[in-house]
């Protein structure tokens, strides 16, 4: 009963799936989001002269200078904390920043890394000097709870903890400059994104959890 529901359905969508309608909604679907993604259609901050911000911090990065926030507010925005101003802040907490708002810098000599660029593409276009940070709110989102937890375990780890952080979640902050370059220099640099490794990888943990279920390989 179950595999002639499975044919009748597959059936009917290969009908739909040869409409010549529904493959022009999709085309001008499709040109419309590369318009919005390659930033053809050109967006602008909504902050000018704010200097206070409330959000969800979504990211966490540090350096040697300071602890660098990627706040989720009315639009992202990143909180540079210079002198260690804020205390016990997690992903997916909310948080008071009140601090000078200023816009990223471009690149002094052409044709090297453009910071403003870079982060227009992630859609940040301001930064805060924060003079002054407040927990508002603990995380209560399972999925910033996750992340957070694979970050402490990683940071456990004695040796390589850097390069997991990059393989698992992506993060290059802990990664000398000179070895990421040694990464594309040899053609490797694609381990470390999205790639059909991570698929398969994730994809073979699902079915181990599902042979836990049953056993029928089939159905799973």
């Amino acid at each position: 009963m179950l595999m002639a529901l499975v044919k009748n359905y597959m059936k009917k969508l290969r009908y739909i799936l040869q409409d010549r309608y529904l493959f022009k909604v999709l085309a001008i679907v499709v040109l419309i989001m590369c318009l919005i993604y390659t930033k053809s259609i050109n967006k602008k901050s909504i902050y000018h002269n704010e200097t206070s911000f409330i959000g969800i911090v979504y990211n966490l990065e540090s350096d040697n200078s300071k602890n660098i926030f990627f706040l989720k507010s009315k639009e992202n925005i990143i909180i540079y904390d210079y002198d260690s101003i804020a205390k016990n802040i997690n992903l997916g907490d909310q948080i008071l920043v009140e601090g000078t708002l200023n816009e990223p810098t471009n690149n002094t000599i052409p044709n090297l890394f453009n910071y403003k660029k870079y982060l227009e593409n992630k859609e940040i276009y301001k930064i805060v000097i924060a003079k002054k940070i407040v927990k508002l709110k603990n995380n209560t989102s399972l999925i910033y709870y996750l992340r957070s937890k694979i970050l402490k375990r990683i940071t456990k780890i004695n040796h390589a903890s850097e390069y997991i952080r990059l393989f698992i979640l992506g993060d290059k902050t802990k990664i000398n400059d000179d070895i990421i370059k040694s990464y594309q220099t040899n053609g490797i640099s694609h381990l470390f994104s999205i790639s059909g490794m991570h698929i398969s990888f994730f994809t073979f943990l699902i079915f181990k959890m599902l042979k836990k279920i049953s056993y029928n390989n089939y159905y799973n």
